[in-house]
This record gives structure tokens, C-alpha cells and sequence, in this order.
């Protein structure tokens, strides 16, 4: 759309919306109107007057189409916070509607809320014990959340209802969650502190490899670290272990996954999974995330 014709279009959608604010098809072409213009923030605002405007029939379908468009603008954004909030707003219209339950429940993943994906796919499992696709989602789910265990068993539902070779490598990626998790109550000591140190040279190697693509990178303090993991993993292994020793070299691990993402960004590789999710399930989430 050319200056002229946008300029245009904004003056008569100025002069309809001043004759009817609250119309919401005239909101929603407004909305897609700033989308067009880039202006994501002014159609975010829009979008919000057609959802709780007035329409001449059908206004529950109407809004929700505008509300699923909000949706896609807040998901393509990456704006978490207001994805959620559209989300919980969305699943109290979704009962009852399977196919769009689906959706919300992987929105709420993309929203970064596994637990809310997890409760949806519950309730579609309820509705149909042989639905693999919700036994899937739910799988995700609590893989997300760090419940290995659950996470194992809803995938191996899915599997036996619908199986699936993606479904053999996600079970193969909990397989060795299931070894490397170092947070299990009642672990013998040995134990943590074995998974520990593996989960500390994965992410020493991870770090190096992704040095070794981009050498200008290291700088001394991301030398130190990896020093420090290398005189960590070369000593010799002691006869008797407490918790402060696998806390120490897991708080060691979780500095070089740090200086990792500091370094290269959260996207990461299949190869970097399970140390993805080891590793966010040790550290705190962080503040508005």
C-alpha cells in the first residue's frame, strides 16, 4: 500500500470509527489496517475494540476470530505476557470444542505455560482415552515442566495409540532426561553427583563446540569457566560424596549455559536438548519471562 492510498484509507476509517467506535468489524479492519502499516501496538489496540465491540449477529464467532487474529499478531510478536492473558481468555469459550482446544493448548506451549497446556490436553484425554494426539500435547507438557516421568508415559500412550517415529526420538530424548536428572527426591548422593558432573561436561562441550564456530567469541572469563569444568571432570572421583558437592558443580554448569545463551542465544540445536531442558529445569525462571 502506497503513502498516498494508506493515508486514505486511515482518514475513512478515521471518519467510521468517529461515527460508530464501538463497531467491531470497523475496529478489526483497523486492526489489520495498522498491521499493514506496521504498527502492531495501535492494531493490538484495534483488535481489543472489535473483540468486545458490537457486531450485528453471530458477535460470540466474531470475536473470536478477531481474538485468534490478536493471537497470531501477539504470537508472531513474541509477547508472552498478553499471549497468555488472550489465551486464558479464549480457553473459558473453548469448552466443548475439541478442535480448538488443540489450538490453545499449543498456544499455551508457544506462551511458555506447560502447566495450562497440560490441564487442556487432560480434559481432552478425559473426553477420549485413545486420543494420541492429546496423550502427544500432554507430552510436551510435562516435558516442558521437568516431569520426565509423566512426560515418558503420556508419549508411550501416544505411541501405542499412533505409532510414530517422532514419537520413538521423543522417548529416546526421555530416556536420557531420565539419567542425567539430577533432582529426583530420595537420589543417593553418588548418584547426583555422577549426573552432576555429566551434566557439567555437556555443557562444557556444548560451549566449546559453539566457540570452536565462532572463536573471536571466548573472551578470559568463559576461559576461566571452562578451566575450572575441565579441572572439575579430570579429577579423581572422591570415595565419599555430600549434596553440596553435586550442587557445586551443577551451579558451575548452569554458569557455562549461561555465558552460553549470553554468547549465542537461546535457539538451539536437537543435539542440545536434554542439556536444554536439564538446564532449565535447574534455573530459576527468570523475572517476566
Amino acid at each position: 500500500m502506497n503513502v498516498a492510498k494508506t493515508a486514505e484509507a486511515d482518514t475513512l476509517m478515521d471518519e467510521i470509527l468517529a461515527a460508530k467506535p464501538n463497531d467491531g468489524e470497523s475496529n478489526l479492519v483497523a486492526a489489520r489496517l495498522m498491521l499493514k502499516e506496521a504498527k502492531p501496538d495501535d492494531a493490538e489496540a484495534y483488535y481489543h475494540r472489535a473483540i468486545y465491540g458490537s457486531w450485528p449477529s453471530d458477535s460470540a464467532a466474531h470475536q473470536r476470530a478477531a481474538r485468534m487474529e490478536l493471537i497470531k499478531l501477539l504470537q508472531a510478536e513474541k509477547a508472552r505476557q498478553p499471549l497468555l492473558a488472550e489465551l486464558i481468555s479464549l480457553e473459558s469459550e473453548a469448552a466443548g470444542d475439541p478442535q480448538l482446544q488443540r489450538q490453545i493448548g499449543q498456544l499455551f506451549l508457544t506462551a511458555g505455560a506447560p502447566a495450562r497446556a497440560a490441564t487442556v490436553y487432560r480434559d481432552l484425554i478425559d473426553r477420549d482415552l485413545h486420543d494420541s494426539a492429546a496423550y502427544e500435547g500432554l507430552g510436551e507438557a510435562e516435558l516442558e515442566e521437568g516431569q520426565y516421568r509423566a512426560a515418558q508415559s503420556a508419549f508411550l500412550h501416544a505411541s501405542n495409540y499412533h505409532p510414530d517415529g517422532m514419537l520413538q526420538g521423543k522417548l529416546q530424548l526421555l530416556t536420557q532426561l531420565t539419567e542425567l536428572d539430577p533432582t529426583p527426591r530420595r537420589l543417593p548422593s553418588m548418584e547426583k553427583f555422577n549426573r552432576s558432573l555429566r551434566i557439567l561436561g555437556l555443557a562444557q562441550s556444548d560451549l566449546e563446540s559453539k566457540l570452536s564456530g565462532k572463536p573471536g567469541a571466548a573472551n578470559s572469563a568463559i576461559a576461566q569457566l571452562l578451566k575450572e569444568a575441565s579441572d572439575e571432570l579430570s579429577k579423581k572421583p572422591p570415595q565419599h560424596v555430600t549434596n553440596e558437592m553435586a550442587e557445586h558443580e551443577l551451579d558451575l554448569a548452569e554458569r557455562i549455559w549461561k555465558a552460553r545463551l549470553a554468547l549465542f542465544g537461546d535457539t538451539t540445536s536437537p543435539e542440545e536438548e536434554a542439556l536444554r531442558l536439564c538446564m532449565e529445569k535447574l534455573l530459576p525462571p527468570t523475572p517476566g519471562a
